[in-house]
């Protein structure tokens, strides 16, 4: 009894042992991301493009907002109501949802493997530039994006494949919130099944039943927006042109093997990476074959199932590509697909290797997580020589001097949603609204203050005229006056905005 007893408090303790690495692993996940918070309010300056859209679209509730679905918003709109801070709050959610997606990711990968193994792939998430270091830098609904397909394949391995009950129900909440989210989710939820339908033991546990219940709580969840999508399809499609569709004329094999090279090329790119530091330290570190301990069969399940999911992803992507005529395939639309290609190619490593391959990989990552920390500032602060970054653009200056001026008394268009998210940011007060989305406010049909940036001070009357065919109104526009400030970082560059009166004809 004594020895079974033992043996009883060795198993407990090795279950305690690998509860407090779980802990580790997930403590350090967190702890990580909380310090990109902190050091985005740090750096301060002004907003990047897409933290300038979703503070204007975060300024209220709505069932949609033009291209893009409408959850990010609704979730930052909820975070300015209890965060005064803009940045913070913007902060806080990107860095939330990362947090979120690495979690589950670690979560899946300790289905099939240790503590450290699990660890260590989701540190190879830092091997992946788009999400690594364009994550931080910009992006916003494609993080959104990412960390739901991470929680979905988390529930199809981990509840789905056990049958446990309600799984149906929550993978319709999770692919409702996805279709909320972005649009490249629709690859998503394919992708998980056909790689689930690849599996044995996964595929017994799929059911029309079980699908039945998931699209019905997916179409309630979807309902609205779909509604306001089929209403404002010029607002939806505002942003097709990045697809660049191909030419008139030109022959189907042309188009299609130009599509197909872009869907290559985006997906090599977004890999490269992790291929190149993978097969480095393999080919320093690797084990002999008679040296390399034996796979569990469910770590290989599993490695399988992540390997079937990137692959049937990426085969929807092409074949979409390819019906629609695309010619152009940005890898940051690749991002919910592939973000299991780092961690998998690091699952391949760690079969391969001995402890000094783990070692010199943990370097690499952190090293990795230290070079995004630091060349944020020069990003954010500097830009490049001739070319200052965006967030340090002296908009607090010039919203001063337009405010001098008269502006702000009246609602304020701009040409671009960088400078009203700006101005906004920096007057909370004013009624900001871009020219871009004219229709979505009712501000952009009476008097208003217009300031712009691009094409110089004759582009007024464009964006004036531009109006005027919206609104089916005349609209005048008053003199047209400068302000200027320099980059406090780069003071030989000036940073310039034009403004001007707009009148409204009666009805």
């Amino acid at each position: 009894m004594c020895n079974c007893g033992g043996r009883d408090v060795t198993v407990g303790q090795r279950v305690t042992g690998v509860r407090g690495a779980d802990r580790r692993w997930i403590g350090g996940i967190c702890l990580y991301f909380l310090f990109h918070v902190l050091w985005r309010r740090l750096l301060g300056g002004s907003l990047g493009l897409d933290e300038a859209q979703i503070l204007l679209e975060g300024q209220r509730l709505a069932w949609g907002y033009g291209p893009q679905p409408p959850l990010y918003p609704w979730m930052q709109w909820g975070l300015f109501q209890i965060f005064g801070d803009p940045i913070l709050a913007m902060a806080l959610l990107k860095n939330g949802l990362l947090a979120l997606m690495c979690v589950c990711l670690y979560r899946l990968l300790r289905a099939g493997h240790p503590p450290q193994t699990a660890g260590l792939a989701t540190l190879a998430l830092l091997l992946l530039p788009q999400i690594a270091w364009e994550a931080q830098r910009a992006l916003t609904h494609s993080v959104l994006v990412s960390a739901l397909a991470a929680l979905a394949c988390l529930v199809v391995w981990t509840w789905i494949r056990s049958g446990r009950p309600g799984s149906w129900l929550l993978f319709g909440l999770v692919a409702g919130a996805g279709g909320l989210a972005k649009f490249n989710f629709v690859f998503v939820v394919p992708a998980v099944l056909l790689a689930a339908l690849m599996l044995p033991d996964l595929r017994r546990q799929i059911s029309w039943r079980g699908l039945g219940t998931a699209a019905a709580v997916a179409a309630v969840i979807v309902a609205g927006p779909v509604v306001w999508m089929w209403r404002h399809p010029q607002h939806v499609l505002s942003s097709s042109y990045k697809l660049e569709q191909a030419e008139a004329g030109m022959a189907w094999a042309a188009t299609a093997l130009q599509g197909a090279g872009a869907v290559l090329i985006a997906a090599v790119s977004f890999v490269a990476l992790a291929v190149v530091v993978v097969g480095g330290i393999y080919l320093r570190w690797r084990l002999p074959v008679a040296e390399r301990p034996p796979v569990p069969q469910q770590a290989a399940e599993l490695r399988r199932f992540l390997w079937y999911y990137a692959a049937f992803g990426l085969l929807l992507v092409l074949l979409t590509v390819l019906v629609s005529g695309s010619t152009s395939v940005k890898d940051r639309w690749l991002q919910p697909i592939l973000f299991v290609s780092g961690p998998v190619l690091v699952l391949w490593l760690l079969e391969r290797v001995g402890p000094a391959g783990r070692k010199a990989l943990a370097w690499v990552c952190a090293g990795l997580a230290a070079l995004v920390v630091l060349a944020l500032p020069v990003h954010n602060l500097y830009g490049e020589p001739g070319r200052p970054a965006r967030r340090s653009a002296p908009v607090a200056e010039i919203a001063a001097e337009l405010e001098a001026g008269g502006v702000g008394s009246l609602p304020v268009l701009t040409d671009r949603e960088w400078l009203a998210g700006n101005l906004l940011y920096r007057r909370p007060g004013w009624q900001v609204a871009p020219v871009l989305f004219a229709g979505l406010d009712p501000v952009e049909c009476r008097d208003a203050d217009l300031v712009w940036m691009d094409d110089g001070p004759e582009a007024g009357q464009a964006l004036a005229d531009r109006l005027a065919r919206r609104c089916g109104r005349a609209v005048t526009l008053g003199p047209v006056r400068a302000v200027s400030a320099p980059y406090p970082w780069q003071p030989e560059v000036p940073f310039t905005v034009y403004a001007a009166r707009l009148g409204f004809a009666a009805e």
